[in-house]
C-alpha cells in the first residue's frame, strides 16, 4: 500500500512539475509575441465622429474587443467588451491613459505590460479603418 501511495504521489509531483514548465513556456512566448507587436499612432483629425470597435488578438489568453467613441476629433471614450488575459492586471486603467493624451503614445500599466500592448493594438484598429458602426 505504501509503495503504490509513493508511486501516486511521486506521478502527481511530475504532472505538476510538466505543468507548471508547459505554462511558463507559453507564457514566454506570449511575452515574445507581445514584443513584436508595433503600435502606431493615430492622426485624430482624420477620424470621424462615431463609435468604432476594434480587436487585437494576441493568442487565446490575450485578446480583447472594444469599442472607441470619437467627437470633435477627440477620444471620448474606450468601452472594454471582452478581454481574456493571462496572469497578470487587466490594464483597463490604459483607456484614461489614452484619453488623456488623445494618442497611443502611452506608458503601459505596470503589471499589465501584455494586456496594455493588445488594448492599444486594438484601439488603432478600431481608428484606422477596421471598424465604424
Amino acid at each position: 500500500m505504501k509503495k503504490a501511495l509513493k508511486i501516486g504521489l511521486l506521478v502527481i509531483i511530475i504532472l505538476v512539475a510538466v505543468g507548471g514548465i508547459s505554462f511558463y513556456l507559453k507564457l514566454d512566448n506570449v511575452k515574445e509575441a507581445a514584443e513584436a507587436v508595433e503600435i502606431n499612432n493615430i492622426d485624430l483629425s482624420d477620424i470621424n465622429d462615431g463609435e468604432y470597435i476594434g480587436k487585437y488578438t494576441l493568442n487565446e489568453m490575450s485578446k480583447v474587443k472594444l469599442k472607441v467613441v470619437v467627437e470633435d476629433n477627440k477620444i471620448t471614450g474606450i468601452d472594454i467588451i471582452e478581454h481574456s488575459h493571462g496572469p497578470g492586471k487587466s490594464g483597463h486603467e490604459i483607456n484614461d491613459r489614452i484619453i488623456e493624451k488623445q494618442g497611443l503614445d502611452v506608458d503601459y500599466v505596470s503589471g499589465a505590460t501584455i494586456s496594455s500592448k493588445i488594448i492599444l493594438k486594438a484601439v488603432e484598429n478600431a481608428l484606422n479603418g477596421e471598424g465604424e458602426i
